[in-house]
């Protein structure tokens, strides 16, 4: 049923809102309805309240997650689990592909909005999250493809500039004018002109074209100074040299070629005067090295340099055919021109600086340095060293007497040299240094006596009547004294006892002291005793004129041997004094020594037989022959005139004597003098009064005047050893 509204409930009156209450007061309409409106503001503010709660609360749930977004998830360590868009966005961005690039965006942009949405909790944080996505995909992808464009247009334009790397590479190392060079030249102008090119690089082209050329000038230039510095230097002062080159990069390159100039005119320099110091040019004049250093500090010095290297040049000849030890001499006969005595000085102290150097070198190295410095030397021995990797590959005995013969052939040109170049004997060697060692070192790794004797023997027969200059250089490059007696010596068991290196010497005196009941005091008498029993042979070495032999070194070095020998039999079972003695024969046996305690004469050289009693006799024939006869007149000495010829004469004929010659193949003469020394006999060819000891020819030493062996008086009896008591 319908329900009745009177027009007072729709419009009140002014009479109710005037209207009084029960308790006296007066209430009017608006007061009425307040409350009403109240709770409904309150209603209204409470929702609006709430609503912006839960947008700022969505906001602010967007704009964390948005960090995630842009940046990705990371462990903690820093490690990136998830790519962030920013990553990406700035990974693409390099893309010369945009569709790649965008594709790649598009991927990680879902995945990212996929992952992300679904954690979200806020009432707006959706709507949000999609509009936030939405915008960010925009304004990336804008930023994307303006840097692929970019990139692209880069990628076009650096493809196009290697393209022309070809082309550098020719125009800076072709002959300038070449075919080669003037095709690479038309290809670099055609680039230019090409209409692509042109739009591809727009206004810079013409900046592009010559920036290149002067590339190519400036590739040139470094490949110019890398071959020649100094002539690149000389040229990069002239324009019409790289003429591309912008001029601030010409000085720069002209400073830079100077310093490379100079530090290259300084080594030439170098070679200029090793070179001068054999009388050889250098590649480039004094004066054309000079130029490098114009306008320097330093240039007065350096030019007094050159003057000294060109003087040095000039008297060349000084060190080349200067005889050992007569530098001093031919120095003063250096010639300068004009009288400069500073430079003069100089160059003298130069020339003696390479002479000293050169006789050190010598006497480090004979062979070895006229190996280097003699071309004949340098073929002989490229035969020498075929011959002997011939013989090592066959193993055959004629590849062997082949050898022997191109050594020997080497050895006897070396022989010349020697002579003519008055090398002091002690000095002159058969092989070369590094062979030397080479050899030592062989010999130490070799693992047992009998192949150490062995290699010993195979040495002497290689180097047959040279092997005795070689064991003493052998031993100056560190062969053991005891490989050098196993070389001069010839009873087999005494080269096994002397070289057995498996000898325990301490137990075996440790062993002899027990069983005798010996000290410490007892050992030193038993290599008293081996000293003795050697004592004839030691006193020849003692007796030999001063310099040339290294007489205790040698002594104690033969005691030792010795007495290694005698240890060795006395640990067989031979009685310790039976030891010695035999040890000390078998030795002994292989030597006869002259009355005069001067010299000895072997049983054999270098592996050929001595005939001893031969030998002596004839020393004796000679000796004879000086002190009684007119042979001396014969002979024009050295260093004597007529107003002294007989003086000196009857000192030699009184006071002279044989001594081992400093090979020990031979005797050779000496006057002895009232200090104690003694001096070679000598003629004024430098010939000596000597007798080999494989000579057994029957004339007088350097007159061949024959004598007959009846003449040579009481013939030493032909005994095969010295006996030792």
């Amino acid at each position: 049923m319908a329900i009745k509204i009177y027009q007072s409930q729709v419009s009140p009156t002014s009479e109710v809102s005037e209207r009084e209450s029960t308790r006296g007061m007066r209430i009017s309409l608006d007061d009425a309805t307040r409350p009403a409106r109240a709770l409904k503001g309150m209603l209204k503010a409470g929702e609006d309240f709430y609503v912006e709660y839960e947008k700022t609360k969505s906001e602010n749930e967007v704009l964390e997650k948005s960090k995630e977004v842009e940046f990705g998830v990371k462990d903690d360590n820093g490690n990136t689990l998830v790519e962030g868009l920013g990553e990406t966005k700035t990974k693409v961005s390099e893309y010369a592909d945009m569709d790649k690039a965008m594709s790649e965006y598009n991927t990680n942009w879902q995945n990212t909005k996929d992952r992300i949405i679904p954690t979200l909790k806020g009432k707006f944080s959706k709507k949000l999250f999609n509009s936030y996505m939405d915008k960010t995909y925009l304004s990336d992808k804008s930023a994307i493809q303006t840097s692929n464009v970019r990139g692209m247009l880069y990628k076009n334009r650096t493809l196009k500039l290697q393209s022309l790397e070809p082309l550098y590479k020719i125009l800076s190392t072709a002959e300038i004018g070449s075919n080669e060079y003037k095709q690479a030249e038309n290809k670099l102008t055609e680039f230019f002109k090409d209409p692509s090119n042109q739009k591809l690089f727009g206004a810079k082209i013409s900046e592009l074209e010559f920036t290149s050329k002067a590339t190519v000038d400036v590739l040139r230039f470094k490949r110019d100074i890398s071959i020649d510095p100094l002539k690149t230097y000389i040229d990069i002062k002239k324009p019409e040299n790289y003429p591309n080159l912008p001029t601030e990069k010409r000085n720069e390159l002209e400073l830079s070629a100077k310093r490379y100039a100079q530090s290259f005119a300084a080594k030439e320099f170098e070679k200029n005067y090793q070179k001068a110091l054999k009388g050889e040019m250098g590649t480039y004049t004094n004066a054309e090295l000079l130029s490098a250093f114009e306008g320097e500090k330093n240039y007065n010095e350096i030019f007094e340099q050159s003057k000294v290297i060109d003087i040095v040049q000039e008297n060349s000849n000084i060190i080349k055919e200067a005889k050992y030890g007569e530098a001093s001499k031919l120095i003063s006969q250096i010639k300068v021109s004009g009288d400069n005595i500073k430079l003069k000085e100089k160059a003298q102290d130069a020339i003696r600086s390479a002479i000293s150097a050169k006789n050190k070198a010598i006497q480090n190295d004979a062979a070895g340095y006229y190996i280097t410095e003699n071309e004949d030397v340098e073929v002989l021995t490229k035969e020498v060293n075929d011959a002997f990797e011939k013989y090592v590959e066959t193993n055959d005995e004629a590849d062997l007497e082949n050898y022997k013969v191109k050594f020997n052939e080497r050895a006897d040109f070396l022989d010349k040299i020697y002579e003519e170049k008055e090398i002091p004997k002690r000095f002159r060697t058969y092989i070369t240094q590094a062979e030397a060692k080479s050899i030592v070192a062989q010999y130490k790794a070799t693992p047992n006596p009998a192949k150490q004797s062995a290699l010993i023997e195979s040495l002497k027969l290689q180097y047959g009547n040279k092997s005795s200059d070689v064991f003493m250089q052998l031993q100056k490059e560190g062969l053991p004294f005891g490989a050098m007696m196993t070389a001069s010596v010839n009873n087999a068991q005494l080269k096994d006892d002397i070289n057995d290196g498996s000898i325990n010497i301490k137990a075996y005196e440790t062993n002899y002291k027990t069983a005798t009941g010996s000290t410490g005091t007892d050992i030193n008498n038993l290599k008293t005793k081996v000293a003795k029993k050697l004592e004839d042979y030691t006193d020849v070495v003692i007796n030999q004129p001063g310099g040339e032999v290294n007489a205790s070194g040698f002594i104690n070095g033969l005691r030792d041997s010795i007495y290694h020998a005698a240890m060795a039999k006395y640990n067989r079972g031979v009685e310790i004094d039976d030891a010695i003695k035999e040890a000390s024969r078998e030795f002994l046996q292989d030597y006869r020594i002259s009355d005069s305690e001067t010299y000895w004469v072997p049983a054999d050289v270098n592996g050929q037989a001595v005939s001893q009693q031969h030998i002596m006799a004839k020393a004796d024939v000679v000796m004879k022959k000086i002190k009684d006869t007119d042979y001396l007149k014969e002979i024009k000495l050295k260093g004597v005139d007529e107003d002294n010829q007989e003086l000196i004469i009857n000192d030699i004929k009184k006071n002279s004597n044989f001594y081992l010659n400093e090979k020990g193949d031979g005797i050779v003469l000496h006057v002895d003098r009232n200090n104690g020394s003694s001096i070679p006999v000598v003629d004024v060819d430098g010939k000596r009064i000597e007798i080999l000891f494989l000579d057994n020819s029957t004339t007088l030493p350097i007159t061949n005047t024959p004598f007959g062996y009846e003449e040579m008086y009481e013939p030493v009896q032909d005994e095969t050893y010295m006996e030792v008591n």
